[in-house]
């Protein structure tokens, strides 16, 4: 890890821009071996499956179980990622170009992109885990709190990229 940020250091000396290229796909490399830690890690449950934790009202319950990680793969950071994709795509065929926003310095569209399918990884990594063994790891139910934190978590990266993402596609005409 140390020898890895020296050659960005000395990278960055000579060239800035490329070093900025390159940190991003190690951020998502980073990124994708916490998520695998961290679904593998398995918490005590003091609590039934986070009782205390379920919403009481049936119309929320049932939009939690319709985005809960543990059931299917579907996510919020997924449907994002796709629409993005498609966008570039058919942008690009159409001779369309997103506009660079300069004042945004905290993220691009790019970087928020890499975000998004670090997420996807992790809900991906949560799905497998609760149901079959995956590279020698047992099959472990996962905790609603844990599900709850990956949702607070998704929630503010896809807005931010959501953001970001109609801003480029407004701005660039």
């Amino acid at each position: 890890m140390v020898v890895l940020l020296i050659t960005l250091v000395i990278i960055a000396v000579f060239d800035f821009g490329l070093a900025v290229q390159l940190l991003l796909p190690i951020l998502f490399c980073g990124m994708v071996v916490v998520a695998f830690l961290y679904a593998m890690y398995h918490e005590e449950m003091q609590m039934e499956d986070g009782e205390q934790l379920k919403p009481k009202t049936a119309k929320v319950r049932k939009l939690m179980s319709l985005l809960d990680y543990r059931n299917h793969l579907f996510s919020l950071s997924l449907l994002l990622f796709i629409i993005i994709i498609f966008s570039c795509l058919l942008a690009k065929d159409l001779g369309y170009t997103f506009a660079e926003i300069s004042g945004m310095n905290v993220m691009t569209l790019e970087g928020g992109v890499y975000s998004l399918a670090g997420l996807i990884f992790l809900c991906g990594f949560v799905y497998i885990i609760h149901h079959v063994d995956f590279l020698g790891v047992r099959q472990a139910t996962q905790s609603y709190e844990k599900v709850l934190r990956i949702h607070f978590l998704e929630l503010g990266f896809v807005g931010i990229v959501f953001f970001i993402w109609l801003i480029s596609l407004v701005f660039s005409y």
